[in-house]
């Protein structure tokens, strides 16, 4: 009767298991934002890997620190740094996408509270297929290892 139990218990978590890794099909990294205050634009920095067969599409996001939202990828035009508006980025199979500083990133316009080091809060990524996805932001001082690049 135990073992009956046991062998039960193994069944249930490992199909528990295999749909929380293959459930969305992409996973967010190391969101996170430098620090700013209240009135302030802040940009929120991650990696997005696909790791389905499928393309998808970041739409958008939303957060309850601000009712506007933008996808925006840094340029530079005669050396002065430009903010182009993306209505949305694919992401295809297989892809990892970093959003980081000098690139991509999502901007949240006009923040209601202000950012402290340390802090965390709460965002959700729209995506074409895969839905809403919500992730936590840690503000931060430092650039994530996997999103420190030389352009």
């Amino acid at each position: 009767m135990v073992s009956q139990i046991k062998r039960y218990f193994a069944l249930g978590l490992a199909i528990v298991l295999s749909a929380c890794s293959t459930q969305r099909g992409l996973e967010i990294r190391q969101a996170w934002t430098p620090p700013a205050t209240i009135n302030e634009d802040a940009a929120v920095y991650f990696t997005i890997q696909n790791l389905s067969g499928e393309n998808d599409e970041l739409l958008g996001a939303s957060s309850s620190l601000t009712e506007e939202v933008e996808i925006h990828k840094s340029k530079t035009v005669n050396e002065a740094i430009q903010m182009q508006v993306f209505e949305s980025v694919p992401v295809a199979a297989g892809q990892e996408l970093t959003f980081e500083p000098g690139g991509f990133h999502v901007t949240l316009i006009n923040i209601q509270q202000g950012l402290v080091v340390g802090e965390e809060f709460g965002i959700t990524l729209h995506f074409k297929d895969q839905g809403d996805i919500n992730i936590m932001v840690t503000v931060s001082d430092d650039i994530p290892a996997d999103q420190h690049h030389d352009h």
